[in-house]
């Protein structure tokens, strides 16, 4: 068995992976089942074909903590060195770090950017008991002591929890994942900074290592990041190895642990203690998710972050063609060199390079963007507008990038959490909703395959949660209560038939459509606000009155006879003239 190399994109979240034939595939098909090249009549892979594999970006499961010393320039790094801590000798006189954390448990040696707690909710909201069993996975090599002085966690390994209440296809453990990912550029910067964040939730099996694939000091291979700078071509890949045994899966070198599918029922949820307050926007694969923002004890400027949610459906597309009979237009994607994605190469060729007709390569894990859009559009195409599985997922992430319209203004200026949005849309644009000024709504692009694995329709869903200060900011609300309407437009300007609900607290307006068709709408949301007439001053209102009400009718009346008299005090004479006069008090009447 040959070990399998592995390059991912820590600003994308892209994993390009040369793949080789698996076991782990025909063995998990509810979450692994992707479309392979077929086989020739002796077994290996056959040539010239291309592919598309749109499975959701796999560097959060398939990868543990590190952190990478650079030196040199970007794309001609001269050395690469995985450290222990950022303290040790070995680790100082970077040009560039890059780290990626895996939280770990707080406790009062790790009081902040640590994990906090971690809980499950049965369909009748009762809570499960999870028990963490850290010894179910091997300590992963790559783990490393942070510096809180430079913004950098302590990376540890994965969180492994059996939850005997939920038990899933394969037993009761979950794994956790909540990961930071971060850079520190000593020539632009002071200490680190936050690149991405991602946090995820999977029913794992975990399954012994059979094969002895071994490194050239004898040790089996474990999953981990490449510290050879020629694997280093530009500033934002990372390369990887591990096992071909456990091939989609995470390799601790003694076991390859697998996603399994979720349990149906379930509502998962997590709380994280950071240094820092978490800005911008977050997206994910978990329906009706909540979000609770509250201060950190222990860090003034930090919160405690939770979120909540169900896992979500998330349909694939997959499926491979024959180069010499596929469109032009998507050979053309594939004509550049050299060829990232997925390979499968047939015996004895390993070149990215190499003509088309001699290799099968797909186009992997593709992280939503417009150019993914198009081209799933163009494979849905060829593909009958039919996912090849539904697997089900639990992951809430940063949106990277964004727009420069109000709504990115105003996210700019709010210094808070913006919002979350998710979906069970196979892509969608990566940024927040843009403001769309010609009907003064957010719009959300979405797509996905019209038809699931089973031929059914696949109906879409969608979840916006958006701070209030935020929809204020962008449309310049008041303060006082607003609203808000969801609407699903197809490609074609017609409206698709969803159940759209609405709600709102304190910090967030709640909006959900669900129940459209694909394939790729335009969801529309539009928040309102009633006119609030000022009250008019009392001049206007009697002013108003006055106009308004019809002229009085005038009667002569006769006036009443009046008399005077003489009142005297002493030597003070005072007259009184009245109806029925009187003397004041201390006066007589003369």
């Amino acid at each position: 068995m040959r070990s399998v190399k592995k390059i991912l994109t820590i600003l994308s979240g892209l994993i390009i992976v040369i793949s080789f034939n698996s076991p782990a595939y025909s063995a998990f098909k509810d979450i692994n089942q992707i479309a392979v090249p077929p086989k020739t009549a002796d077994g290996f892979w056959a040539p010239g074909y291309i592919g598309i594999d749109s499975a959701p970006a796999e560097q959060l499961f398939q990868f543990s903590s590190y952190l990478l010393k650079f030196n040199g320039a970007p794309g001609n790094w001269s050395k690469v060195i995985a450290c222990s801590s950022f303290k040790s000798a070995e680790c100082a006189g970077g040009d560039l770090y890059s780290a990626r954390a895996e939280f770990q448990p707080c406790t009062n040696a790790n009081p902040t950017d640590c994990f906090k707690d971690f809980f499950v909710k049965d369909s009748k909201g009762q809570t499960l008991q999870a028990t963490l069993v850290t010894d179910k996975v091997a300590p992963f090599k790559q783990q490393f002591t942070g510096d809180q002085n430079m913004w950098l966690p302590n990376g540890g390994d994965p969180l492994v929890y059996s939850i005997p209440a939920a038990p899933h296809a394969a037993g009761d453990l979950y794994m956790v994942k909540p990961d930071v990912f971060m850079k520190y550029d000593t020539k632009i910067a002071t200490n680190f900074y936050l690149t991405k964040f991602e946090a995820g939730i999977y029913p794992i099996k975990i399954v012994p290592i059979k094969s002895k694939n071994t490194d050239d000091k004898g040790n089996l291979y474990m999953t981990s990041v490449s510290v050879d700078a020629a694997d280093y071509a530009r500033a934002d890949i990372v390369g990887g190895q591990g096992n071909t045994e456990c091939d989609g899966g995470l390799n601790d070198g003694k076991n390859c642990v697998f996603r399994v599918g979720f349990p149906a029922g379930l509502t998962f949820g997590m709380t994280l203690r950071l240094s820092h307050n978490m800005y911008g926007w977050l997206h994910g694969r978990i329906n009706n998710p909540q979000v609770k923002i509250e201060n950190n004890p222990v860090a003034s400027s930090g919160v405690d972050l939770t979120l909540v949610g169900e896992p979500m459906n998330v349909p694939v597309i997959s499926g491979y063609i024959k180069t010499d009979t596929a469109p032009s237009n998507l050979v053309a994607r594939f004509t550049p060199t050299p060829r990232i994605g997925g390979a499968y190469f047939p015996m004895g060729v390993f070149d990215r390079n190499a003509p088309l007709s001699t290799i099968s390569i797909s186009h992997a894990h593709m992280d939503p963007s417009e150019e993914t859009m198009a081209e799933l559009r163009e494979w849905l195409n060829v593909l009958g507008d039919t996912s090849t599985n539904e697997p089900s997922n639990w992951l809430v992430q940063t949106i990277i990038g964004g727009n420069n319209d109000a709504v990115q203004k105003c996210t700019n200026d709010n210094q808070e959490l913006a919002g979350i949005v998710t979906t069970n849309a196979t892509t969608y644009l990566p940024g927040p909703p843009i403001y769309n000024k010609s009907q003064a709504t957010l719009d959300y692009k979405v797509m996905a395959p019209h038809f699931a694995s089973d031929k059914s329709v696949f109906l879409g869903s969608y979840n916006l949660m958006i701070n209030s200060k935020l929809a204020r900011c962008i449309y310049g609300f008041s303060s006082a209560p607003i609203g808000a309407t969801v609407s699903v437009v197809a490609s074609d300007g017609t409206n698709r038939v969803a159940t759209t609900v609405v709600s709102q607290d304190s910090k967030f307006l709640r909006l959900s459509a669900n129940g459209f068709e694909f394939s790729d709408p335009t969801v529309q949301v539009k928040i309102t606000q009633a006119e609030v007439k000022p009250t008019p001053s009392s001049t206007e209102a009697q002013s108003s009155t006055s106009v308004a009400s019809p002229s009085p009718q005038v009667t002569n009346v006769a006036k009443p006879k009046t008399t005077t008299i003489t009142c005297i005090k002493g030597k003070t004479t005072k007259k009184v003239t009245a109806v029925n006069p009187k003397c004041p008090s201390g006066y007589k009447k003369k």
